[in-house]
């Protein structure tokens, strides 16, 4: 009988210092400010501030900051910030969002930035920036930027205030108050805004109240003033100017350099 009491009491105090132990480590964990993941895979990843060099998951959540070299994950949400070199994740959600290269469905944040390349299907910010490359379907946002130089961008379309295109774009629509692609090609369907602003235009229409083209358009714009270095196509407007002409002009006011009148009411046209 007091063997077995001893057992008893024996087993119960083992019991007592296992939760101890248990208690003193999570306490310590709690205490900590980050919590770092080194490439083994895991299925998820809570903390305050969360460091990987690789994570593979269902879910990271930060309730402040995700920092990842290589995120693969169907979900990267924080508080404030996801930074991460390579991001493939199904969403990428924070206030702050910055990669150098993301794979994957949507990107949402009020600053979105890609540093090098971009697949996706939509990125939604007030702020959206990708350098070099972005093949997708959407950029909506009050500023979109695909820059870049000599960079290819591919999508379907481009909607906010302020569009801007440092490079080659294929596209469907870029839509905005102002279309700012100073060193850019658009090559698509419909530009509309009150200011269209391009280097060279490949598409169906132009419209807005000022369409201006640096170089070089094929198609036909529509607005109060369409200005063109070079028109292949129809300028519809109040006022029409083209330095060389191949096409028709229809306003107010039409001049041209080279072809047709240099000066004509109404309709002027050059072969």
């Amino acid at each position: 009988m007091a063997d077995t009491l001893v057992s008893w009491r024996s087993r119960r105090l083992l019991c007592l210092l296992i939760g101890l132990s248990l208690l003193v480590g999570a306490a310590a964990e709690a205490r900590s400010p980050r919590i770092r993941v080194r490439g083994r895979p895991i299925i998820l990843q809570i903390g305050w501030d969360n460091e990987a060099r690789e994570f593979t998951g269902l879910l990271q959540f930060a309730l402040h900051a995700n920092s990842t070299r290589q995120a693969q994950t169907p979900f990267q949400i924080a508080l404030w910030a996801n930074r991460a070199r390579t991001a493939i994740t199904g969403l990428q959600f924070a206030p702050f969002n910055d990669s150098y290269e993301f794979y994957g469905a949507f990107q949402v944040g009020a600053y979105n930035h890609v540093g090098r390349e971009m697949y996706a299907a939509v990125q939604l910010g007030i702020f959206n920036e990708v350098r070099k490359t972005f093949y997708g379907g959407f950029q909506l946002g009050a500023i979109n930027r695909l820059i870049g130089g000599r960079s290819d961008f591919g999508y379907v379309a481009q909607v906010g205030l302020y569009n801007e295109i440092d490079g080659t774009a294929f596209g469907l629509a870029q839509l905005g108050v102002v279309n700012y692609n100073e060193d850019g090609e658009f090559n698509g369907l419909l530009q509309f805004a009150l200011l269209n602003y391009n280097e060279n235009f490949n598409g169906l229409l132009q419209l807005g109240a000022v369409n201006y083209i640096g170089d070089e358009i094929n198609g036909a714009q529509i607005g109060l003033v369409n200005m063109g270095r070079t028109v292949y196509g129809v300028q519809i407007g109040l006022f029409n100017i083209a330095r060389k002409l191949r096409g028709l002009q229809i306003g107010l006011v039409n001049m041209s350099r080279d072809g047709g009148l240099p000066f004509m009411l109404i309709a002027n046209a050059g072969f």
